[in-house]
């Protein structure tokens, strides 16, 4: 972890839900799980010894299609 994504982990684990709601650009749906995302994240990508995290605007769902359509293009193109 980076110093900056060490510090966004702590301040985000020992802080409270208003401390939270009130961080600029948070989601209220996000507030009560932001926690429990940032811990799993961080235990995740420690065991998969993961180097690099992508952030998206997007969710699993338009990055799996994002991906299928990739591949049928893909396809589509090599048997053209």
């Amino acid at each position: 972890m980076t110093k900056i994504s060490i510090h966004i982990y702590n301040k985000l684990i020992n802080s409270t839900q208003e401390e939270i709601a009130q961080i600029p650009g948070m989601p209220a749906f996000r507030v009560e799980m932001i926690g429990v995302a940032v811990i799993m994240i961080h235990y995740v990508s420690h065991r998969l010894r993961v180097k690099k995290l992508i952030a998206s605007d997007y969710a699993l769902k338009e990055g799996v299609m994002f991906s299928l359509m990739s591949e049928t293009e893909i396809n589509w193109q090599i048997t053209k």
